[in-house]
């Protein structure tokens, strides 16, 4: 029988994995665009999900917190940089009136969305921070 820590831990990686392929903003011109195809973060939560997974299965159970902290870090970073970048987006857009390009410029923008992948993507850091607390928690 698998420990309840472990269950978690491999839940958590599928979260991540899933996550790594869910959509996690949408604009018009481009459609929805994934968390792997966002800059070089996902290369790290590739390599934090698959040490994960390999520790629980094999149940080295103590270094799972830190994996999911370090997901979590990564992963929150990733967002706020995402709506920094939208943000300032918006503002440059604002600011270039006169151009007759800004117009649809700024129907780009105003409609690009966050979508559920960050939602999987949070989702599974914290079932890796849960899991190794859990994991901690019981063996003392």
């Amino acid at each position: 029988m698998m420990a309840s820590s472990r269950k978690w831990a491999l839940g958590g990686s599928l979260l991540l994995a899933v996550g790594l392929c869910a959509p996690v903003v949408s604009t018009p011109p481009s459609g929805a665009i994934a968390y792997w195809q966002s800059g070089n973060e996902p290369v790290f939560i590739v390599a934090l999900m698959v040490a994960t997974a390999l520790l629980a299965a094999s149940n080295e159970m103590k270094h799972i917190l830190t994996a999911g902290l370090a997901a979590f870090g990564i992963v929150g970073f990733s967002f706020l940089r995402m709506l920094y970048v939208l943000t300032v987006s918006r503002r440059h857009i604002a600011e270039g009136t006169g151009n007759p390009e800004t117009g649809l410029a700024e129907a780009v923008f105003a409609s690009a969305h966050v979508m559920w992948g960050w939602a999987a993507l949070f989702l599974g850091a914290a079932l890796l921070m849960f899991a190794g607390w859990k994991s901690r928690r019981t063996r003392n």
